[in-house]
C-alpha cells in the first residue's frame, strides 16, 4: 500500500506544478496585455500633443 500511496503523492504534486504553470502563463499574458494597452496610451497621448503642438505652430 506505501507505494500506491507515494504514486498518489507524486500524481498530485504533479498536477499541482501544472497548475501553477498555466496559472504563471495566464499572469504572464495578462500582464503582456497590459503592457500593450499602456504602450497604445501613451502613443495615443504622444499624437495628441503632436497635434496640439501642430495647431499652436499654426497660429
Amino acid at each position: 500500500m506505501g507505494a500506491a500511496r507515494h504514486v498518489d503523492d507524486v500524481a498530485t504534486a504533479l498536477q499541482a506544478a501544472q497548475r501553477g504553470a498555466v496559472h504563471d502563463a495566464l499572469c504572464l499574458r495578462g500582464q503582456r496585455q497590459q503592457v500593450d494597452q499602456n504602450a497604445a496610451a501613451t502613443q495615443e497621448v504622444i499624437k495628441l500633443l503632436r497635434a496640439m503642438k501642430d495647431l499652436n505652430a499654426s497660429d
